[in-house]
Formats: C-alpha cells, structure tokens, sequence
C-alpha cells in the first residue's frame, strides 16, 4: 500500500513539473512522459509512451531527436548538454538537458534555461552591479551549474533576437549544440583549475563572431563577451580577396571554379546569405555559379531578358544600379518569376550589377538571396562591395589578352579590389613597385617611397626591423609561398603606424625566388582598441582589488563593534566609545567608497575618451 502511495507521489510529481521530463528504457523507446513535455513535441503524452526518443520531436528539432537518443544508448553516468529547442509558434528556447540512470532506465529531464537575479554578490554589493551593468563590454555572472544569474545592459542588448522569448538563457540559446558542449568543457576546466581562459566562437543565430573570455571567482565565473565580427570578417575577406587573385592570376583554374570558391568564402562568412552571379550577354542573363541556390530554380530564370520587371538581377542590369526587394512575393519586379522562386522559401534579393571601367556596360550581376525578409546591413553592404570590385577584375580580365594581363594589369586589379598599400619587390633587380595607396595611408607618394628594399627597411621602426626581416629571410630559405608580419612603419609625418604585411612569394621552374607581390595594412585601429581594453581592464582590476580587499576591512570593524554594542543596557559607558570606533570605521568606508567612485569615472573615461587615446597611442609608438 505504501509503495503504491509512493508510486502515485511519484507519478504526479512527474505530471505537473515545470521542466520536460521523459523516462526511456535501454532501447531509447519511451516508458512514460510527462504534459510538458509532450506539449513541446506538438502531441499529447499517450500518443509518445511506445515511441523511440528518435523520432519524438518533429522535423524543425530533427538534430535534437538524434543527440536525445545517442545520450540514451551511451549513456555511462550522468551528463547533460544544452541546446535550442523551436516550439510550435516557431520561437526559440534555451533548455538543458540532464541525464540520469534509475535501474535499467534512463530519465531525460530538461530545464528551461531563464535569466536569474539571485546572486548573494549582485544583490549586497550594488557598486558592482552599477560598473558592470553600465560597462561598453557584455558581462555574464555564471554559478557553479552553469545557470546566469546576472547578465548587464550590454549583454541584453548584443544578445537579443526576435526569435528568443523575453524568459529564454539569451547566451547559450544564441549558440548550436556543439558550441554550447564546447562551453561546458572550458568552463568546467576554468571551474576546476581556476585558469582564465579565452576562446572565439561564431554564433549563426546573431551571425557574430564574439572574443570570450572566462574568469573563475570562487565558485562563480565571470563571463567577459566582445563582438569581433568586424575584425574577423575584414581580415577573412582580405584571405578570401588574396586568394581569389591567386587562382586568377596562375591561370590554371576556369574563370567559374576561381568565382565558386570566392562565393564559397563569402557565404562562409555570412551563412543566412545564398549567393549567385549571373553575367549579361546580349542583354540576357546567363547563369554562372551559385553554390547553394537550387538548380532549378537557376535554369528557369537562365536566358531571360533583362528588363524593369525581371526579377532583382533583370532590373538591376537594365538600371545598371542595385536593386533590393525586401519582399519578393509582393514586388512587381518579381511577379512573373515567383512561381520559380516561392517553392524554395526565399523572401528578399539584393542584386548589384558588375559595370565595365572602360565601357559601363553591364559585365554581369551579383546577388544575394535570404531566406527572411531582410535589407543589408552597413558591414554587410561593405564585404558585398568588396566583392563587387573583385567579380569586376575577373569580368574585365576575361575582355584581354590572358598574357598582357598577367604581364602588365596584375598590380592594377589588386589595388582597385584594396584600399591597401600594394607592392611588387623584385628580388633580381632589388627594386620595389608601390601602389596609390600608399600614399593615401602612409603620406607617400610612389616617387617620394625610393623604389629600393632600403627606403622600406629604413623606415621600419628600429624595434621591429631585425624580426621582420628575419622572419622574410626564413621563409625565402624555407620556400615557403608565403610570409606575414606585423611591424610600426614611418609615415611621412614622421608618425608610425602599426601594420599587417602578406606577402606572396613567386618562384621560377627553377625554384629560386623572382619577386614578393604584397599589400600592407593599416592596422593602428586594432591596436587602438587592444591598448584601450588593456588600460579598461587594468582600472577594473584596481576597482575589484579595492573591492575584495579595502573594503573588507572596515566593515569588518563595523560588524565587530555592533556584536560589542549593549543593546539591553543602552546607559552602559562602553557603548559611547564604540560608537566612536564606529564613527570612524565609517569614515574609513566612505573614504573607500569614494575611491571605488573615482576609479569608476577613469575607467568610464578610458572607454569613451577615445579621442584622447588615440593622442597618446600615437605619441607612445613615435618614441
């Protein structure tokens, strides 16, 4: 009787929990399954009990099906992961799903990830909370199980995606399953080492790259998160610019397998962009690659017309301007090519059209498909001309004689597709080719940079300039293809500059080396913002050093003297000597807090001063 008392207890405990809660057999087919559960699985729990966990959810959580099962199969001792769940409204929610054994079953038990306030530091020490919660950078405050208790303004704000629910664990929902499994290694070797640790991850929900940083305290880690995407993509679009003028420039690759990799690249960058070209002959658009549109769809618009109403790329040749349709089942430029388009879910193109710098005529369009309704973004706007620039050199390359090309127009189609400082050194002669640019970047003009390997090895800074030529010398030794350094180079007001030199080292049949073709970049910003971070992060630590130390001390003398006070016999002569002590321990604690205060607006100064940075960056590189 008893046991089934407890049976019952168990049973409705089960039923009415908040979190998702499944019980398996060895085999992975479910024994019994709780409403909420089954509510996210779109049926009731009867129609689940039989199943295997495999095919439990539908297609939208496929992936999570497979990961729910092999947990089960594999399963040796506790564990648990985190991932995204979609709901039926299509909405996204974080939940963490955790993993034990009770005889010969398995219980799934998953949690709805939410954002918690209840740390015993974020609700006593309130000057914390003040500086993190107005901080420029994301702050995350994790306990020992990996649940946030506290996330700062910033974090809310970079975080936030309509697809998330305002309840929803905004940081690990905005990562796939791997990166979170990825997580939970790194911070459980923070935990247990109490290393700091740094690492970069890319999040395809908010289409960011992030620069994380983990730092144990106890038995909590703070999470530091920075959005590098800028960074990340300028310098993955410059490899991807190099790259492609390699394949162009050694003429052993076809004009569309040399184009397919540089959209490969480019919707390597930017997942939720599908990418296409299409060039225009006799006023009809011609297919030419497009690694992730459907087949289909590409030959039913192949050979059409341009024309005002023809589609993004039809009008955008006809115009010889872009065109963005936002919506495309409701844009009159797409009504007679819906029917191909609408089978395959996209909703918004933005097409540029390729102009000829000789002729303007249209060499050819690129385009871009999503899957939402979108408009470009500013940095989106910014790679995508980019690669306007370099689908222009390759169309104009295939107008000319391939020899004369290579010959005499190879330096001319980089610096056009670069705001870089492009050089050509040849190493028989000893004399070195510049580019425009460097005259725009460094204050140069060609005939002023002496064409010589003197005039640019003496104007490396003189910290620099044995690593650097160093590190070309081995490479030349090695036969490597290749060579990257990063050096301060003088410019013509007698400033240096921090910069980003890639080389490319060409060979005879031979193999002796006949010339480095190269650009330089400026890099100065960068190294702006690493000093600018270094000197944050610097005036944090004194903060938290004040903090965790200065700060103990008085109000340890206060909690001392209150135990000593005599509250029963307030007439007792000690009592007026503690409150003296008193009055002085806080004292002592204002003085502290205003020191907290005053390290606060330096370090609210170094983040938004960066006027003045920048004027004493400069004159601490010129020493």
């Amino acid at each position: 009787m008893v046991e089934h008392q407890q049976s019952s207890l168990i049973d409705h405990l089960i039923a009415e929990s908040a979190d998702l809660i499944c019980i398996c057999n060895d085999k992975g087919t479910v024994v019994k399954i709780n409403k909420r559960f089954a509510e996210n699985t779109g049926k009731v729990a009867t129609e689940l009990v039989g199943i295997s966990i495999q095919t439990i959810f539908s297609d939208q959580n496929k992936k999570l099906n497979e990961l729910l099962y092999n947990a089960v199969l594999a399963f040796q001792h506790e564990s648990q992961f985190n991932n995204n769940i979609k709901d039926t409204d299509g909405r996204l929610h974080s939940v963490s799903w955790r993993f034990s054994k009770f005889e010969n079953l398995t219980i799934i038990r998953g949690v709805f990830s939410k954002t918690l306030v209840n740390s015993p530091l974020i609700n006593t020490d309130k000057r914390f909370k003040t500086v993190v919660d107005n901080a420029s950078d994301c702050f995350f405050l994790l306990d020992s199980d990996f649940n946030i208790i506290f996330q700062n303004k910033a974090a809310i704000k970079t975080f936030t995606h309509p697809q998330f629910k305002d309840e929803s664990n905004i940081f690990f929902g905005s990562f796939p399953e791997e990166t979170n499994r990825k997580f939970f290694d790194h911070f459980t070797s923070a935990l247990n080492t109490n290393t700091h640790l740094r690492f970069v991850e890319f999040s395809p929900i908010l289409n960011c790259w992030f620069d994380i940083d983990v730092l144990p305290y106890e038995n909590d880690l703070n999470i530091l998160v920075n959005d590098i995407s800028d960074r990340i993509i300028d310098q993955k679009i410059n490899e991807l610019e190099l790259k492609t003028f390699e394949l162009n420039i050694a003429k052993n690759k076809p004009i569309a397998e040399v184009l397919l990799s540089l959209l490969e690249g480019f919707e390597g960058l930017y997942p939720h962009l599908h990418a296409s070209i299409l060039k225009i002959e006799n006023e009809k658009i011609v297919h030419v690659v497009s690694p992730r549109l459907p087949l289909k769809f590409c030959w039913a618009i192949d050979g059409e017309t341009i024309g005002p109403d023809q589609g993004s790329c039809g009008a955008a040749a006809y115009y010889k301007k872009s065109v963005i349709s936002f919506d495309i089942e409701t844009d009159q430029k797409w009504t007679a090519f819906f029917q191909h388009i609408q089978p395959f879910g996209y909703k918004s193109c933005w097409s540029f059209p390729i102009l000829s710098n000789k002729s303007s005529e249209v060499m050819a369009t690129f385009a871009i498909y999503t899957k939402e309704n979108l408009l470009p973004t500013q940095n989106e706007l910014k790679s995508i001309a980019r690669l306007c620039n370099i689908i222009k050199i390759i169309f104009e390359n295939l107008k000319q004689d391939d020899t004369i090309l290579l010959m005499n127009n190879r330096y001319e189609m980089v610096t056009m597709a670069t705001n870089d400082a492009i050089y050509d050194w040849d190493l028989k002669t000893k004399r070195v080719y510049w580019s425009e640019n460097l005259f725009n970047i460094f204050g140069f003009t060609p005939a002023e940079a002496q064409q010589t390997k003197n005039w640019w090895i003496n104007h490396i800074h003189k910290d620099d300039r044995n690593e650097t030529i160093s590190l070309l010398k081995k490479c030349l030794k090695d036969k490597k293809s290749g060579w990257v350094a990063e050096y301060r180079l003088k410019c013509a007001n007698g400033i240096f500059k921090h910069v980003y030199n890639r080389g490319y080292i060409l060979y005879d049949s031979q193999n002796t080396p006949m010339s480095i073709i190269g650009a330089i970049q400026d890099i100065s910003g960068l190294k702006e913002r690493e000093i600018e971070i270094t000197i944050q992060n610097n005036k944090l630590k004194e903060i938290a050093q004040i903090s965790s130390h200065e700060l103990r001390r008085p109000v340890t003398s206060i909690l001392g003297l209150i135990s000593l006070f005599n509250s029963e016999n307030l007439a007792d002569d000690n009592n007026g000597i503690i409150i003296e002590y008193l009055r002085k321990a806080t004292q002592e604690l204002d003085d502290v807090i205003h020191s907290i205060v005053s390290k606060t607006l330096e370090a609210d100064e170094t983040i938004y001063d960066k006027a003045r940075n920048f004027r004493n960056l400069s004159s601490s590189v010129n020493k």
